[in-house]
């Protein structure tokens, strides 16, 4: 077996030694990982990618078995017509805890109105006797599958209001759980607080457009760490200077780094994070991917395997 590891030449020495590590604990012996193509790409098996400059063309691998992506997002990924193999999208422990992690930080930040506090910090003593509870505030995740879903029962369990939406029908204990243009409706016109982690596919593009923000409960909160492209930039902007969102914190955009005249920098109502919700982790990472080589072997289903019709 051979695996050719085509992504951040700055983690290569992690992943090998990683990799050798996990393998061997799978009672895997006979196997080569590569960095480099100086052989048949007929004999490679599986490549562990991130999208790079060495590798585009995948038609040349006749016997590729399956990509394993390192990201959790694969829109880049799919756009390559000449992958002919299951594309394995990222879903790890390590990458969902991080997720959840950082959602409930910020739901929390904006349930407390911590803001005000370390912010202002203006030698008044302004208690707020009016804090509501948990169970008081209402929360909405946009995207419940394998990580939206574990954020929202764990805002949940916090005891939280939580309501959910999707492109498709869910259902989940104590979650009030929607879908399509209604169901986005419903979900967003009373949500003090909306998560969005929503994968990018065809339909999800520009989803927050002029017309949708509409739906939003006037003084709202957002919080986007699925995809740049779901906001349409413009549309929250004004939404923000029409006070139907009181603010909003960004963690992903449609161009990183997010440039440094861009406005949302100076906008003091949009607070932006560097696409650190939920990083990739090769002790987690490798994990993942060297189970689903188990699984190959044994003749069972990649977990996590793409569905090109769907988009993620």
């Amino acid at each position: 077996m051979k695996i050719l590891y085509s992504a951040k030449k700055e983690e290569w020495e992690i992943y090998r030694t990683l990799l050798r590590k996990e393998l061997k604990q799978q009672r895997f012996s006979n196997f080569e990982i590569l960095n480099s193509l100086n052989m048949k790409k007929d004999d490679i098996d599986f490549i562990i990618y991130a999208p790079n400059d060495q590798n585009s063309d995948f038609s040349k691998f006749k016997n590729l078995k399956a990509i394993f992506s390192l990201w959790a997002g694969i829109e880049t990924i799919i756009a390559n017509k000449s992958i002919k193999v299951p594309i394995i999208k990222m879903v790890d422990k390590g990458l969902t805890n991080g997720m959840i992690q950082w959602c409930i930080a910020h739901v929390l930040r904006y349930h407390l109105n911590l803001d005000y506090f370390i912010k202002i910090q203006d030698g008044n003593w302004n208690f707020n006797e009016n804090q509501l509870l948990p169970y008081e505030r209402k929360v909405t995740i946009l995207g419940l599958g394998n990580i939206g879903m574990q954020v929202a029962r764990s805002i949940r369990d916090l005891g939280f209001d939580v309501s959910g939406w999707s492109t498709q029908e869910k259902r989940e204990k104590n979650i009030k759980c929607s879908f399509g243009e209604q169901g986005l409706k419903d979900a967003l016109q009373d949500a003090d607080i909306v998560v969005c982690l929503l994968p990018e596919t065809k339909k999800t593009i520009n989803l927050f457009s002029s017309k949708r923000f509409k739906y939003f409960k006037k003084g709202a909160k957002i919080i986007n760490a699925g995809r740049g492209s779901l906001i349409d930039q413009t549309s929250l902007l004004n939404s923000i200077s029409n006070e139907i969102i009181s603010h909003a914190t960004l963690d992903v955009f449609n161009t990183e780094p997010l440039p440094k005249e861009h406005p949302f920098w100076q906008n003091r109502k949009i607070t932006v994070t560097p696409h650190i919700a939920a990083r990739s982790r090769p002790e987690t990472c490798v994990n993942s991917i060297t189970k689903n080589i188990s699984r190959y072997y044994e003749g069972k289903e990649f977990e996590g395997m793409v569905n090109l019709q769907k988009g993620y």
